[in-house]
């Protein structure tokens, strides 16, 4: 029986992928058979296949098969590029025929240039192996001088650089009052899920008949990430800065303008949804607290407008992960 061929799909790929993989490649494979590289199979593997994302969205799995013939290495590489409407389960089986299709002609390319006579009158013709649905889609080359030296990602689908602007929707200092604005956003997210972000957001409050107010918010914090699926995730995350508010009152043809800085405490919930290649949408709500109620007196003899010690925000915008 031939050596196993050892399918590597890194530690971040779930089992059930992994199975997809190798029944894909193992019902391409006429000869030997594809194993999981934890199979910690005794022999010399009579191939290595390396299989990674290349972005954030797996819209692109790289493969790199390492394959040994007479004692020399050879690399065959190639790239597998997907729609964003293929099912997650068709992109891994692709992949897993793509390793069987490279195999097969990295063998037959080795053996002809090692027996020449393999090609000659009445020789007996090598078995094809079934190509990969997706192999249009992508390009191989092949390499005998030394390992390829692109890097293949590891982490998963979320874990990176992100940054994001939106527009930012909340209580504007009075009953019935909005404040609208915007908000700018960036962080780093760990392969764990744990993330750490920064965030300026600026608003103005929506009515001037009676007064005009300003928020200046500078946060920092720490979250937790949850991937719900291939596209969607949601985060907690606590964060701490601290909030200008200014206001300008108009009272008997004077105008009064005031403006403080206090301490501000953060609870905030998040979604993402990556619609393409690094590039999504996502929302969040804020639950904030400056740790009392404040007063604005805008004119004598009127009831002074208040804002509560909480108030909660809603944000809505875009942003792009890098990895």
């Amino acid at each position: 029986m031939l050596a196993p061929i050892i399918v590597d799909l890194g530690p971040n790929v779930a089992q059930a992928e992994l199975e997809i993989v190798l029944d894909a490649c193992n019902e391409a494979i006429q000869n030997g058979v594809c194993l999981p590289d934890s199979a910690g199979y005794p022999e010399t593997p009579r191939a290595t296949a390396i299989a990674r994302p290349t972005d954030a969205s797996v819209l692109a799995v790289r493969i790199e098969v390492r394959l040994r013939v007479s004692e020399q290495l050879s690399w065959i590489v190639r790239e597998l590029s997907f729609e964003a409407e293929d099912p997650a389960e068709e992109r891994w089986r692709s992949v897993g025929l793509a390793i069987a299709t490279l195999v097969g002609e990295g063998e037959r390319r080795d053996n002809s240039e090692a027996s020449p006579k393999a090609d000659a009158p009445g020789a007996a013709p090598s078995p094809a192996v079934p190509a990969s649905p997706r192999a249009s889609r992508g390009s191989t080359e092949l390499s005998t001088t030394q390992e390829p030296s692109v890097a293949l990602w590891d982490g998963p689908a979320w874990a990176g650089v992100f940054f994001g602007v939106g527009l930012l929707a909340g209580p504007g200092f009075d009953d019935g009052a909005w404040r609208l604005g915007g908000n700018v956003r960036a962080g780093w997210e760990a392969a764990s899920g744990w993330h750490v972000l920064s965030s300026v957001s600026y608003s103005l409050r929506a009515s001037e008949e009676t007064f005009t107010a300003s928020w200046l918010l500078l946060q920092a914090g720490l979250g937790y990430r949850l991937r719900l699926s291939e596209r969607l995730s949601s985060a907690f995350a606590v964060h701490a800065g601290a909030q200008r508010m200014r206001f300008e009152v108009l009272a008997n043809d004077v105008t009064r303008s005031e403006a403080l800085w206090n301490p501000l405490v953060t609870l905030s919930v998040d979604g993402w949804w990556l619609a393409g290649s690094g590039f999504g949408f996502w929302a969040a709500v804020n639950t904030q607290s400056i740790g009392r109620e404040s007063r604005l007196f805008v004119a004598p003899r009127r009831p002074a407008v208040s804002s509560p010690p909480v108030e909660i925000t809603g944000l809505l915008g875009v942003g792009w992960w890098i990895q």
